[in-house]
């Protein structure tokens, strides 16, 4: 299996890419690698960025509203860029988080919180951590690094009512398990359109930590192969909260550079080569 990224808000990358039929799939003989290889070799976009709006529900059902503005992008040489920057409310405006994975690297990731004025690293087992109060953790919002995990197809099951693929991912050995607060993931894909419908989080073997759904999808790419859910939801059963994704606006294939992904650029926001991306999402 190559080294690639599956998102991206990959949020755990499986958030955005999105599997369909077409030449070349070979269905009931593919084993859970190979499903997942074919979803990044079809689906993969260049890059992409969106305005995304956030909600976020407490044990109390309270209800935080936050707007975010996502940004991915692949460079040449096959390296993963993902970068989430909040944009409102005033207390959490301006504080980013980047994510970076290189080929043959270390995975990278930095937090930007202006109210404090530094960035700071999240590494090791700090990703386990949950990323500004939602249920998303800063694992999750990192680009799958598919040389970490092996993924085995398990008995096919249904998502409210759609047939599906169950593919299982699990970390390789002990070190990357230890580092993250999964000891497996299980992805439904369903079988008429090979898009993801839901992903289930385990604390343990037999215990299910949080499940993700992803909901109301729409073409992004030219001849509608790729796409993308509109609403991604996860919910967290042990605290019994939620947090939504809902993208408002997005730009599929946008002219984005490595630059636009830099550490620097975390506190220096926007250079003005960005000004026109921005407007075209206002």
């Amino acid at each position: 299996m190559t080294q690639r990224t599956r998102i991206s808000i990959t949020i755990h990358a499986a958030l955005a890419i999105i599997f369909a039929t077409g030449t070349g799939f070979r269905g009931a003989a593919m084993n859970g690698e190979e499903i997942f290889d074919e979803s990044e070799e079809r689906h993969g976009l260049t890059s992409e960025i969106a305005i995304i709006k956030m909600v976020v529900l407490d044990n109390q059902g309270n209800v935080d509203t936050r707007e975010v503005l996502r940004a991915f992008h692949t460079g040449k040489d096959g390296s993963d860029y993902s970068l989430l920057r909040f944009r409102s409310p005033e207390p959490v405006k301006g504080v980013a988080l980047l994510s970076v994975l290189k080929k043959g690297s270390e995975d990278l990731q930095y937090l930007y919180m202006p109210a404090l004025g530094n960035i700071r690293q999240i590494s090791g087992s700090s990703k386990k951590g949950y990323f500004m109060g939602t249920d998303f953790a800063y694992e999750d919002l990192h680009p799958e690094d598919t040389s970490r995990y092996k993924y085995s197809r398990a008995l096919d099951d249904a998502v409210d009512g759609v047939d599906c693929y169950l593919v299982t991912a699990r970390p390789i050995d002990k070190e990357i398990e230890n580092e993250s607060r999964y000891t497996k993931r299980q992805l439904w894909i369903s079988k008429d359109d090979l898009r993801i419908l839901r992903i289930d989080f385990y604390h343990t073997e037999n215990q299910l930590l949080k499940t993700l759904r992803s909901t109301e999808f729409r073409s992004v790419s030219e001849g509608g192969i790729a796409e993308r859910p509109i609403r991604m939801e996860m919910t967290h059963h042990a605290n019994k909260t939620s947090s939504m994704f809902v993208v408002t606006k997005g730009i599929y294939d946008a002219e984005l550079t490595e630059a636009f992904f830099s550490v620097e650029s975390l506190k220096d926001w926007p250079a003005d080569s960005e000004k026109d991306i921005f407007g075209a999402l206002q």
